[in-house]
């Protein structure tokens, strides 16, 4: 029961990082876009991934505080949650 709460907590605590905000990038990598595993963008989201969202609209959700970074990454690795959700859009999964 913990898990679910923390798995809700995850999903919920999902925000647009400010533009100033360092934010970690924790999808898969879309070298086109120079958007890289694990990466940290000082300046909080870049404009490559926002120009990505019409052709994977939850890619914003793959971006993270700093301070909520490991939940969100453990989230994408959690089925049903947006970030997993995310992740299988990116890499062109069915299921």
């Amino acid at each position: 029961m913990a898990d679910d709460t923390k798995t809700e907590t995850a999903t919920a605590n999902v925000t647009t990082a400010t533009t100033s905000e360092p934010v970690l990038y924790f999808g898969p990598n879309i070298i086109s876009a120079g958007l890289l595993t694990n990466q940290v963008y000082k300046n909080g989201i870049p404009d490559a991934a926002k120009n990505l969202q019409n052709k994977y609209p939850l890619i914003l959700h793959l971006f993270a505080p700093i301070e909520k970074a490991i939940e969100l990454k453990q989230a994408a690795n959690t089925a049903g949650t947006v970030q997993y959700i995310a992740v299988k859009q990116i890499r062109g999964d069915k299921n």
